[in-house]
């Protein structure tokens, strides 16, 4: 390998890529395959209709005013609930993926209305599967996520002869990534977020996949980190997975 030292590339919108590479303590270069815009004014809480959220985007795009009185938030994930908390809602993690909420908000039925602010490109119709369960559950696009194409330094580092680690943390990231990548890339690891995730990408073959263990963040951490330490004593093709 030339005794290069690997560099993580982080390819989610910057923001969410920026705090993300700053809790890896590893070497690391952003280039977005998206950016985040918001649609339209910002929400106004109506405090009889709790919120839902998949994501803090919502929050940190400035999406959603500042609620007056306690709104109540369904959060996936430990890190939306935490900043859906520090902005003022009443927020609860209903679990680490889309279903988990699903189940655990069908499981728990609130007689109250439901209104799930979202981007404009998700994997799964979170409103319809819990309309379809009985639940009054609206939904409002407030923001998009706009294709953007890798910047030099990052096209320059796919060329290069230096491993990289790429994490993957939603299909459509998979997707937008594989159709600007080289035919022909330095050794590689890719750490999809999910068996989900890992099933959109229909770019080059890796050296070596990294599942994370669970759909978080921590072990997002863990997966990337074990698969830079792979990487970096990855020798000639016969190791090739």
């Amino acid at each position: 390998m030339g005794g290069h030292a690997a560099i993580v590339l982080l390819t989610r919108p910057r923001a969410r890529a920026q705090i993300f590479g700053e809790a890896l303590g590893l070497p690391y270069l952003i280039s977005p395959t998206s950016a985040l815009h918001p649609v339209g004014p910002p929400v106004v809480p109506n405090p009889k209709q709790a919120l839902i959220f998949t994501s803090p985007a919502p929050i940190e795009l400035g999406c959603l005013e500042k609620p007056s009185r306690q709104v109540s938030a369904y959060c996936v994930g430990t890190q939306t609930a935490q900043k859906a908390a520090q902005f003022g809602l009443g927020a609860r993690c209903m679990g680490a993926t889309v279903q988990e909420l699903a189940a655990a908000l069908i499981a728990e039925n609130p007689s109250g209305p439901l209104l799930y602010l979202r981007g404009k490109h998700v994997a799964h119709p979170l409103a319809k599967t819990l309309t379809d369960a009985g639940l009054n559950c609206a939904e409002a696009v407030v923001y998009d996520q706009i294709p953007q194409e890798l910047s030099q330094k990052a096209l320059d580092l796919l060329v290069s002869d230096t491993p990289v680690v790429i994490p993957l943390f939603s299909a459509r990231g998979a997707r937008l990534l594989s159709s600007q990548l080289p035919a022909h890339m330095p050794p590689f690891a890719l750490v999809p977020i999910s068996s989900a995730v890992k099933a959109a990408w229909n770019g080059p073959y890796p050296d070596i996949v990294a599942l994370a263990e669970t759909p978080d963040a921590d072990a997002m951490q863990k997966a990337v980190t074990g698969a830079y330490d792979a990487l970096q004593r990855l020798e000639g093709p016969e190791a090739r997975l």
